[in-house]
């Protein structure tokens, strides 16, 4: 009876041991859960927030070739400017060409 009751005892101490493991590991395993939607969730942020970067991304070079654009078209419209200019300064010299070479042939005429 002594024995038996030992054994009782003992049996009952590896089930409380067994018992009190269960829970740990219950513990433990809900633990990795959380921690697996933690990690989802952070997976999932990351992700989010690549695509919102990639969206900026592709803004900052449609923007950055808009004022390439611009600037080159600013460049080109510079440079007609200056080319009508000179174009506008080149046919006042001609016309004033024409006009003396006109008044020299009136001169060689009247001689």
């Amino acid at each position: 009876e002594e024995k038996a009751l030992k054994v009782w005892e003992e049996a009952q101490a590896a089930y409380e041991a067994a018992k009190q493991a269960t829970v740990q590991q219950e513990r433990a395993y809900g633990e990795v859960l959380r921690q697996e939607r933690v990690s989802n969730s952070n997976v999932e942020k990351v992700q989010s927030t690549l695509a919102r970067q990639k969206d900026r991304t592709k803004e900052t070079l449609r923007r950055t070739e808009d004022l390439y654009i611009w600037k080159e078209n600013s460049w080109l419209r510079e440079e007609a400017r200056k080319a009508k200019s000179l174009s506008e300064k080149l046919q006042d010299k001609a016309d004033e060409l024409q006009n003396k070479a006109d008044e020299l042939k009136r001169e060689l005429d009247s001689i």
